[in-house]
């Protein structure tokens, strides 16, 4: 069904994600990094709906730990706050 391929879709990108990611730095890859504002808002909602707990909990460490890593670098609007 088409439910049932678009949910092997998800899983299998929110995988790639997990294996491309930078447990040190966050983010995905080596330098130059740049933030993948998609791929961010597909982790947030993986990691909120997704079927398979362990990603679940996968996706919400990438995101936390690329966001907290953004924020310390000065990634981010230093006056209002919030990313750009």
């Amino acid at each position: 069904s088409e439910v049932l391929a678009s949910e092997q879709m998800l899983d299998k990108t929110v995988e790639k994600a997990e294996l491309s990611f930078d447990g040190e730095h966050g983010g995905f890859g080596g330098a130059p990094k740049f933030p993948r504002g998609y791929l961010m808002e597909l982790l947030l909602m993986y990691a909120h709906q997704g079927p398979d707990a362990p990603r679940r909990n996968a996706a919400k460490r990438i995101v936390q730990l690329t966001l907290t890593k953004m924020v310390l670098g000065g990634v981010n609007d230093q006056l209002a706050g919030g990313f750009h």
